[in-house]
């Protein structure tokens, strides 16, 4: 099926939460979630008692910066269709996000470094930190230039992400 949005750039183990976030707020109608709904959660799905729910949302907030679905429509725009557009970004707020996911990874790593569920959110946090990369590299930001880098940041994230894809 498409959506329309180019898919997701997280392996399904990465997309636990959110599918239990949906039916429970189906289920309950609620317009909020309570905190015993996110440990809970995070028992069931990670087997943790860190809150790996806080851990997802400071990833959805660092994807927000530069996301998934801009990337394409930039590349698409630039490579396929042959129009040149800017691929809009806070060099700033990039920066600090990529700072940001890179915590947040090294957070989940201390959870588990064995558990796939674990290490895929580890996973997508890299996807996240490639987007960010690649739109501070098109940007021309101070630190991001080196295409030799950023190659093979990506290389090794596709490697990783198509042995997880084909896992799930």
């Amino acid at each position: 099926t498409n959506w329309g949005d180019y898919g997701s750039i997280c392996p399904f183990n990465a997309v636990l939460f959110s599918t239990a976030l949906g039916a429970e707020m189906g289920w309950s109608a609620g317009d909020s979630l309570s905190p015993t709904f996110e440990q809970t959660a995070s028992r069931l799905l990670y087997d943790s008692d860190v809150n790996v729910a806080a851990l997802i949302r400071r990833m959805e907030r660092c994807q927000r910066v530069c996301n998934w679905h801009r990337l394409v429509h930039w590349h698409s725009e630039n490579r396929i269709e042959h129009r040149a557009t800017s691929l809009s970004c806070d060099t700033a707020r990039a920066t600090a996000a990529i700072a940001e996911i890179d915590d947040v990874a090294a957070q989940l790593r201390a959870i588990s470094g064995t558990d796939e569920r674990i290490n895929d959110l580890v996973l997508a946090c890299r996807g996240i930190r490639l987007v960010l990369h690649v739109c501070l590299h098109v940007n021309n930001a101070d630190g991001f230039s080196d295409d030799t880098a950023l190659h093979a940041e990506a290389d090794a994230w596709l490697r990783e992400y198509h042995t997880a894809w084909l896992r799930d």
